[in-house]
């Protein structure tokens, strides 16, 4: 729709504080993607000099994804409580996916999010699934879950987090004494790893000496993995980004990652 046509189906004072709202929505992407420019031109040699090509997918392993599926919660008599579908396809092989109906309750909690719990129970579920399907099975070479793995979740010590890290840990223990691949696949994703590989602290100090505070989580979009990832690598093309494990100062990478975009969130 054109202004003309906007004004005309809005009040005038909310069609006037909408455009100042969008016009300085603009103008902050405008002077973030300015100040942000030296940036990529500092990253852009880094990144390209460690560019791998995908090889065209072989079809003489199997691979067992693992996902899952879950209602929204019901609340009753001080309990939360729902379902979560779990399913287990194997892939090229022919086989009959495996299927869990699992249902799950809580303790109502008001300073947790009702959308948390399940969300929570499903991963772990899943996580079962793969530890499960790791000491029963042996037709299958490599373990996919739809989702990250390690999860990030068992970097944290919440609550309703209790008992990740451990399992996650027995299922890569477990994969590696029986030779079997882990694959954790992520769509959608916000995170900054690409640029904290190699700018590491300084990351933080360019987010924060954007001109200005409104401008800070533009800058910050502007130099996550999925705008660097289409800015800087063509189709067929990837980086590796660290390996699970490594160091990267006096801490494991990942860990050192989010303790890092935590005190930063904790201090803005």
């Amino acid at each position: 729709m054109s202004e003309e046509e906007w004004e005309e189906v809005l009040d005038p004072d909310v069609y006037s504080i909408a455009l100042d709202k969008a016009v300085g929505i603009v103008n902050a992407m405008k002077k973030a993607w300015e100040y942000v420019q030296p940036v990529y031109e500092k990253l852009e040699d880094k990144i390209r000099s460690e560019v791998r090509i995908l090889r065209e997918p072989s079809n003489s392993y199997n691979v067992i994804a693992v996902d899952s599926t879950f209602t929204p919660t019901i609340s009753l008599r001080g309990i939360r409580t729902g379902f979560i579908l779990l399913a287990a396809v194997t892939y090229p092989k022919p086989e009959r996916p495996l299927f869990r109906l699992k249902t799950f309750k809580d303790k109502f909690d008001e300073e947790e999010e009702p959308s948390s719990l399940p969300s929570a129970v499903a991963k772990k579920a899943e996580i079962l699934v793969m530890r499960d399907l790791l000491r029963k099975r042996e037709d299958f070479d490599v373990l996919v879950r739809d989702g990250d793995f390690p999860p990030a979740n068992a970097l944290f010590s919440s609550k309703i987090w209790a008992g990740l890290t451990e399992l996650a840990h027995e299922v890569m223990k477990t994969a590696k004494e029986k030779n079997k691949g882990l694959v954790g696949l992520v769509k959608r994703i916000s995170t900054s790893m690409i640029a904290y590989k190699f700018l590491g602290d300084e990351l933080i100090r360019i987010i924060e000496e954007a001109p200005r505070k409104a401008y800070k989580s533009v800058v910050s979009d502007l130099l996550s993995d999925p705008v660097l990832g289409w800015l800087m690598l063509d189709a067929g093309e990837y980086i590796e980004i660290g390996r699970y494990g490594d160091e990267f100062g006096d801490l494991k990478f990942a860990v050192s990652y989010f303790s890092t975009m935590v005190k930063r969130k904790e201090s803005y």
